[in-house]
């Protein structure tokens, strides 16, 4: 059977439907479950968002039912009942979730925080595909304990930026009879189509002592949570209004610096401003632009030849972000274009940002996205222009095809431009019921050459990619070509010059009683220079993969490794390597507990060759989860490098405490210590909301350098940041 590439009339996978909510759909071979929600008349008042159920406006509207398990017995009823409720009004849309349990005791709720990962928990959560264009979502989540989450989700499902932050509320209060929570989610926080009356919606329960995972739409362990193309219907949803749709949000920021004895202080402000110009179209400005109060990068030591790529975690850049999106998002080794370029230097340290400027229309066929960035001068670089250009069209219910343009040099003061084409092309008919995706790219760069004006470098690069990514087998291959002239200045490249053949084939299949899944399988790499010769070859092999109904994951690995150097690099430690042919054997395991426990314990190990010497690599990492007020999480790398050029142990510790003593404050210090670099790291982050939009942070770091077996201070700084949000 050939499949069929999902266009208009597409079938949906089949589920139980919500009692007196379901409405077959006469296009499709199989039903989708439908809700509709119900808009509030004016003289009754919209529900207080206290977690207490009771308001007399939940009485107009039906319970959605029919949660269906996914894990860990797939098809079976939820073990507790859930019923969800939806009213609106003109403004906003209400959810009410009634999560109900006949062992109260037993609900896990350890995570207070807001943004906290509430994966040891219990928790329900939410999509909303507003855009009607199969690719794009809201998702909002929330725990027994009352921290709350949400983030975009992007390429069908295929990207999840949960450092993204909206302006929504939320509350959830335990009971002897479970655990209710209610959210208010303002349209003014959505992207939208105006003329769309229906828009796509899924939701999913997890009752951590169970492991359970039940949902209302796609409850099958093939189909995709966050895939917009799998979610059911949610009507009544025309008719909104948002005001000017306009959110001013300006900001003022105090900072004190100490490096070496040296201070200095400043007070600086700015402002970021977001006008919807119509309910599809949105502008963005940024004035002095400012990321105090972005979290730290995770550290990490470098043990290949190659960059080491670090996430985007700033919010101007992650605020539709998903309309920049190039690819299939599967790899970060080639992208034309990557946010974290603008404001950073070469050395990834930051440069002021004078302005930024973002427009993204998105309606259900169309997304165009446009970023210009002015960064003030750095060092020997002169201020720098910065754009970016991002369209893309729908195809059918799943695919689309799409092309980006980007400008500038954020590092050197010369013209560069970089332009690309991709297409996905997706369906969930493959062999019948089974989901398959094609992804093509084609990226080309220009850049000026510094020491003759006039002349430039060209360069391109491909990618095509085939996967069938579903439960029983998963499997997928690609091949990529990077020339070595490709060099897009605002994007990232791992390994120019190369050819790359890579697969992976993976056989999972389910069984009854303790174990839930195994799984066994191989991933082939073959790394080629576009001059000739193999520059890498791996074959990693999984034996037997054990997955726990419990939630406990064992897994063992043996590889496979030949690199082939044309010039000596140093490992850290200054540990030379020279050029040669090197085959080596490494094998691994790796123990996960499961985190609905109060101790969750995770061990790692992988021993065997490395180049011509030997390399051992030690991990673990402990989670207390003390209560909802007090979480801390202890983790620690070690890598034994032993090589004829010399020997080197390299440690990592890093150590998170998590403090929260109400749901809108919080406070994490965090500590990480490297040996290469000998730096100890402290930082503190205090975040009050005082309500959805209006925030204080408060941002303290303190570097040591480890010197004759004690600690040197080396530099301070403390800022304080308050921002406050006005919404017309």
């Amino acid at each position: 059977m050939f499949p069929r590439w999902s266009g208009p009339t597409a079938c949906l996978v089949l589920v139980p439907l919500a009692a007196g909510q379901a409405i077959q759909d006469s296009e499709a071979d199989r039903s989708v479950p439908r809700y509709r929600v119900a808009q509030l008349p004016a003289t009754t008042p919209a529900p207080v968002i206290d977690g207490v159920v009771d308001d007399a406006a939940w009485s107009l509207a039906e319970p959605m039912g029919g949660f269906v398990q996914v894990e860990p017995r797939p098809g079976l009823p939820a073990s507790q009942r859930t019923e969800l409720k939806l009213v609106r009004t003109r403004d906003a849309l209400y959810v009410a979730y009634l999560a109900y349990d006949d062992s109260p005791a037993g609900i896990r709720g350890s995570q207070r925080a807001r943004d906290a990962n509430l994966d040891p928990d219990d928790r329900i959560e939410i999509l909303l595909a507003t855009l009607g264009d199969g690719r794009n979502a809201f998702w909002f989540q929330i725990g027994p304990a009352g921290g709350q989450g949400d983030a975009l989700i992007g390429l069908s499902g295929g990207s999840f930026q949960k450092d993204w932050d909206g302006i929504w509320t939320a509350r959830s209060r335990r009971t002897d009879e479970g655990w209710f929570a209610e959210f208010e989610i303002p349209f003014a926080t959505l992207d939208f189509d105006p003329d769309l009356d229906t828009w796509g919606f899924n939701a999913r329960r997890f009752v951590r002592r169970a492991e359970e995972e039940s949902r209302w739409a796609s409850p099958t362990p093939d189909s995709r949570f966050f895939a917009p193309e799998e979610f059911g219907l949610l009507e009544g949803m025309g008719g909104i209004e948002r005001g000017l749709g306009l959110d001013i949000r300006p900001f003022g920021k105090a900072s004190w610096e100490d490096v070496d004895g040296n201070i200095s202080r400043d007070l600086d402000a700015g402002l970021d401003l977001f006008w919807r110009l119509t309910p599809n179209a949105k502008f963005a400005l940024s004035l002095n632009t400012d990321f105090a109060e972005a979290e730290v990068d995770d550290r990490q030591l470098n043990l290949t030849r190659f960059p080491l790529f670090f996430p985007e975690k700033r919010d101007f850049f992650l605020e539709d972000s998903s309309a920049f999106l190039f690819g299939s998002g599967s790899s970060n080794d080639v992208l034309p274009f990557f946010s974290r370029r603008i404001g950073l230097d070469a050395d990834r340290e930051p440069v002021p940002i004078l302005a930024a400027g973002k427009f993204v229309y998105r309606n259900e066929d169309w997304s165009v996205g446009l970023l210009d960035a002015q960064v003030d001068s750095a060092g020997d670089v002169d201020g720098q222009n910065l754009a970016v250009l991002r369209v893309q069209r729908r195809i059918g219910a799943q695919s689309d095809v799409g092309l980006i343009g980007t400008n500038g040099d954020p590092a050197v003061d010369r013209s560069a431009q970089t332009i690309g084409v991709d297409a996905n092309l997706r369906t969930r008919e493959l062999f019948g019921d089974q989901r398959g995706r094609v992804s093509m790219s084609w990226i080309a760069s220009r850049v000026e050459e510094a020491a003759a004006e006039g002349e430039s470098q060209s360069g391109t690069a491909q990618r095509v990619e085939l996967d069938y990514p579903n439960d029983r087998f998963d499997a997928g291959l690609s091949y990529s070509r990077v020339e070595a002239d490709f060099d897009p200045r605002l994007g990232f490249v791992r390994r120019p010059g190369t050819e790359t053949w890579s697969g992976d084939f993976y056989f999972q299949p389910r069984l009854d009683g303790a174990i839930r899944q195994l799984r066994t399988g191989l991933t082939p790499t073959r790394i080629e220079s576009i001059d000739g010769g193999v520059e890498s070859e791996s074959l990693r092999l999984v034996p037997l993969e054990v997955r726990w109904v419990r939630g406990d994951t064992l897994s063992p690995t043996v590889s496979f490794e030949r690199e082939v150097l044309e010039e000596a690099f140093e490992l850290p430690g200054e540990i030379p390597v020279d050029e040669g042919d090197y085959s080596f054997a490494r094998y691994g395991l790796e123990l996960e507990t499961s985190d609905r426990r109060p101790l969750a314990l995770g061990l790692r190990f992988e021993g065997g060759g490395f180049y011509d010497g030997q390399r051992r690599d030690y991990g673990a990492d402990l989670t207390w989860f003390q209560s909802a007020a007090f979480n801390w999480v202890l983790s620690y790398d070690q890598n034994q490098l032993r090589l004829p050029t010399g020997n080197e142990d390299l440690h990592v510790l890093s150590s998170q405490f998590v403090i929260v003593p109400d749901q809108d404050l919080s406070l994490r210090l965090l500590v990480q210590y490297d040996s290469l670099s000998d730096d100890l790291g402290l930082d503190g982050r205090l975040r009050w909301i005082r309500s959805p939009g209006n925030e204080l942070f408060l941002v303290v770091s303190q570097s040591y350098l480890a010197d004759a077996g004690s600690f040197r201070p080396t530099r301070t700084d403390a800022i304080v940041k308050v921002g406050w949000t006005l919404r017309l």
